[in-house]
C-alpha cells in the first residue's frame, strides 16, 4: 500500500518547443526530482504541426527501452533495444492532433522499470469524429539508478505549442507498522450516533466510560 502521493516535477511550455523535461522545473535544484518507488506521470501536448513523442527517463538515450502497444485496440506490436520509451508514439500519434498521456511506472532501484501508459488523441476535429487512443507498456532495462528525470520529445516536423506541460507525482510503500496519533492520555471521544464517552489511555485504547 503506498502513503500519501506528493508532486515532484511540473513544467508548462511558455512557447513552442520539441522537448518538455522535468528538468526545467524551477522548484529544485538541479535536474533531478526526489526519487520515489511509485510514479504516476500525466504528458498534455498541443499540437503545432505533426508530432510524435519519444519519452526518456534520466536523459538515458541507450537501447535499453523494450516496448508492447496497441492503437485503437488492435495492430499491438512489440520491439526490443530501443532508445526511448515510445508507448505514445507509432502511427496514432504522428499527425497534428493534440494527446494527453498518463503512466505509472514502478521506479524500484535495483530492478528493471516496467511502465504502462494510457494516451487518447483528439483525432480530427468536429463532433462527427472520434478521439483515438494508444495502449502501451514499456521496461527501462536500467538496474543502477532510479528514475528521477523524465522528457518527452517530438520527433517529427512540428512543435509541441504552448501550454503543453508534464507532471509528476512520488510516493512510496507505507510503512509495515502505522504509527497511532499523538493523542494526550485522558482525551475524551463522544460517539455521535450512540452518545457513548471513551477516555484515551494515552497509549492504543479507548475505554469506555460508565
Amino acid at each position: 500500500m503506498a502513503s500519501s502521493w506528493e508532486r515532484l516535477a511540473s513544467v508548462t511550455l511558455g512557447s513552442s518547443n520539441d522537448v518538455i523535461d522535468t528538468a526545467n522545473d524551477s522548484s529544485f535544484s538541479g535536474n533531478n526530482f526526489t526519487a520515489k518507488k511509485h510514479l504516476r506521470v500525466v504528458i498534455h501536448t498541443i499540437a503545432s504541426g505533426v508530432t510524435n513523442h519519444a519519452i526518456r527517463y534520466n536523459a538515458n538515450t541507450e537501447q535499453i527501452y523494450c516496448y508492447r502497444r496497441s492503437g485503437n485496440g488492435t495492430g499491438e506490436g512489440a520491439e526490443q533495444s530501443q532508445t526511448s520509451d515510445p508507448s505514445m508514439s507509432g502511427s496514432v500519434s504522428t499527425s497534428s492532433f493534440d494527446a494527453f498521456a498518463e503512466g505509472s511506472i514502478i521506479n524500484t532501484s535495483g530492478i528493471e522499470k516496467v511502465a504502462w501508459w494510457d494516451t487518447s488523441f483528439s483525432g480530427v476535429a468536429g463532433t462527427s469524429n472520434a478521439p483515438m487512443r494508444r495502449e502501451g507498456i514499456c521496461k527501462w532495462a536500467k538496474t543502477s539508478e532510479q528514475i528521477t528525470r523524465i522528457s518527452v520529445t517530438n520527433d517529427s516536423g512540428g512543435d509541441y505549442d504552448t501550454g503543453s506541460s508534464i507532471t509528476v507525482w512520488g510516493t512510496e510503500d507505507q510503512a509495515s507498522t502505522p504509527f497511532y496519533p499523538n493523542i494526550p492520555n485522558g482525551t475524551i471521544f463522544e460517539e455521535s450516533d450512540t452518545g457513548k464517552h471513551y477516555m484515551f489511555d494515552g497509549t492504543d485504547t479507548w475505554n469506555e466510560m460508565t
